[in-house]
């Protein structure tokens, strides 16, 4: 019955009426049922004191990227947020309002291994705290249960909306961060598609048992673990993106040095009906790439992934827009010589 009501978030009245019981007997079965599994089930998984889980689920990726030794582990530690019905009480809506989704929420702390493997389930915090204060709060609150991260794990969190233009080494190790940080949106995008309940508003009164069903469905979640990971086909990658990360980003030398920023680009409109179309790919000159250049290009699979979505963006009415870079003799970019830069074309 619980697993019915986490599954598809069907009120107890219609539950009843599929289980052929009453409304009340239903609500105390789920009681009974959220106990029962948060005293010998969420104990197994989540929020334990067993290590060797976290060295065991490190992905090759955030192995070769960090550099991460055996005894190690990789965490990435995310607020994902618990969407609440408006509170009738002055301080429980100031509380749990937030300016940044504009509804009023709770933020549970999350953090996973780089495989997806669920470790921690914190809180939850109020909506008007931050990633970064919760994470310190998390330490502070919960020193037993954070004790297992040792000296030289390595920690990723979100670096937050800040308005600033990274340098080049920066930039580069923000894409370390990336690639590895991806898993803990794709464990909170399985939560919400297999408990379908955490995708709707929770009740203000039930709170408490809704967080006990979120440790639950966590646990349910690494009970049944399959590892996510990426770049099975092309292990190399990490490779590649640590041979890269000290070269400077030349377009940059280019955009600055004659100030393209402030400069409208001339773009070439290209209409394509049909990708068959010869006159058209003579004009804009594209090279033909296979998946496997397009996959070291873009040093993953995530864009390419997206290619049909990305197509449909750029579709209209059975027309493909292509916009080509080509500026006439008079347009400021016509003078650069990109040799100048070591830049290939």
């Amino acid at each position: 019955i619980l697993l019915c009501k986490l599954r598809t978030a069907l009120s107890n009245q219609q539950i009843s009426f599929l289980f052929g019981v009453c409304k009340a007997t239903i609500g105390n079965y789920i009681k009974i049922a959220i106990e029962d599994l948060i005293n010998h089930l969420v104990p197994k998984f989540i929020n334990n004191d067993n290590r060797t889980l976290l060295t065991n689920h490190v992905t090759p990726m955030s192995k070769a990227l960090f550099d991460i030794p055996k005894d190690k582990t990789c965490l990435i530690f995310d607020a994902t947020y618990r969407l609440v019905k408006k509170s009738k009480n002055y301080f429980g809506q100031n509380q749990l309002w937030s300016e940044q989704k504009k509804m009023p929420l709770i933020k549970p702390m999350v953090g996973c291994t780089s495989d997806g493997w669920v470790q921690f389930v914190l809180g939850p915090f109020d909506a008007t705290h931050n990633d970064a204060t919760i994470l310190k709060d998390c330490f502070q609150r919960y020193p037993s249960e954070m004790s297992l991260i040792h000296e030289n794990d390595v920690i990723s969190v979100d670096r937050g909306f800040r308005d600033v233009i990274l340098n080049t080494l920066d930039a580069n190790l923000s894409r370390f961060v990336t690639k590895c940080r991806w898993i803990v949106e794709q464990v909170f995008g399985r939560l919400k598609i297999k408990f379908k309940i955490f995708a709707i508003p929770a009740h203000n009164s039930t709170l408490i048992h809704d967080y006990q069903a979120l440790l639950i469905a966590f646990a349910l979640l690494n009970l049944f673990h399959e590892p996510i990971l990426s770049d099975r086909i092309n292990e190399d990658v990490a490779v590649l993106m640590k041979s890269r990360l000290h070269i400077p980003n030349q377009l940059q030398c280019v955009v600055e040095k004659f100030n393209l920023s402030k400069v409208r680009a001339a773009f070439l409109q290209i209409e394509y009906v049909t990708f068959d179309n010869v006159e058209n790919n003579q004009q804009l000159c594209f090279p033909h790439l296979t998946l496997d250049d397009l996959y070291s290009i873009s040093l993953g699979p995530y864009q390419v992934q997206n290619a049909i979505s990305y197509y449909a963006e750029q579709q209209n009415e059975g027309i493909f827009l292509v916009s080509k870079f080509q500026p006439d003799p008079k347009h400021k970019t016509a003078a650069i010589r990109y040799t100048d830069f070591n830049i290939t074309i």
